[in-house]
């Protein structure tokens, strides 16, 4: 099937705060977001669920009192947004971040590991 996305200027910052201050699964763990200012053009409820499952991928990864990470880069070209996690064995996407996964995908980028990191790359608004 098909999921009609409605994308619109999105400030990161702002849409993570938000995600992380409703995030209360992860109240057992040391969470901070570390943002650049940057807007990006995503549909802000998809892309929120994205960041969720990486989020739901770092705490299963991790114990009760762990540090994650939450950080928004500004690429020039776009918006990278990490969530790291202090676990040292490397990150793997698996199959309960299939939603995330897609939803990436139909936003145009995809999620990808680097170390103990999930990554994505939305588009930058260049407005």
């Amino acid at each position: 099937g098909s999921l009609p996305l409605k994308p619109r200027r999105t400030d990161l910052e702002a849409l993570l705060t938000t995600t992380l201050e409703d995030a209360t699964h992860l109240e057992d763990r040391l969470v901070r977001l570390d943002a650049d200012r940057v807007s990006a053009l995503v549909d802000p409820v998809r892309a929120r669920q994205i960041v969720e499952g990486m989020l739901d991928a770092a705490r299963d990864r991790t114990r009760a009192g762990a540090a994650i990470v939450v950080r928004v880069r500004d690429l020039g070209t776009g918006a990278r947004v990490s969530v790291e996690d202090d676990n040292r064995t490397p990150a793997a996407i698996t199959s309960e971040m299939s939603l995330a996964v897609r939803l990436a995908e139909l936003q145009g980028t995809e999620i990808t590991v680097d170390g103990s990191s999930f990554l994505v790359v939305f588009p930058k608004d260049e407005r």
